[in-house]
């Protein structure tokens, strides 16, 4: 886990909208499994449970296969596992 100031700076880098699609699901994922998504101000929440219910990050916030695709993360030569 992030020490609490640099979570806060990429909360501010997503805030202002300069994370990468991967950063951003890392972010979520950290948020999720530290239950800060749910402290924090409710589109917080609201966006962590959009990526679980669109299966880019598990419910644990895990990054799922679907979310490294989406993100363009995944090794084309890994397509067919």
């Amino acid at each position: 886990m992030r020490p609490l100031e640099e979570l806060a700076e990429l909360i501010t880098a997503h805030d202002e909208g300069t994370l990468e699609p991967l950063q951003t699901l890392e972010l979520y994922g950290e948020l999720i499994e530290t239950g800060y998504c749910w402290e924090l101000p409710g589109r917080y929440g609201r966006t962590a449970l959009d990526f679980v219910g669109a299966g880019l990050l598990t419910p644990h916030g895990e990054i799922t296969k679907a979310g490294l695709k989406a993100s363009g993360e995944w090794p084309l030569d890994l397509e067919g596992i």
